[in-house]
């Protein structure tokens, strides 16, 4: 989730990002091997793909995003 605020300042002026946090909302497994590029699409929300290392290219397909 978002902060409220995306960045403070500290004592010398300088601006530093905040944190937001994250919280499981569904526990999947895409591969038993490790997971070695992720890539989201910026036209399409919830659309990405992926590869691991079993020589494997996954299409991801997420619902729902605009729920939480």
């Amino acid at each position: 989730n978002y902060p409220g605020k995306r960045k403070q300042t500290d004592a010398d002026g300088i601006e530093h990002g905040v944190v937001g946090s994250v919280s499981l909302l569904q526990n999947s497994t895409l591969s038993g091997q490790p997971i070695s590029s992720l890539d989201w699409c910026p036209d399409k929300q919830g659309l990405a793909v992926s590869t691991a290392f079993d020589q494997c290219i996954r299409v991801i397909i997420t619902t729902k995003l605009n729920l939480y």
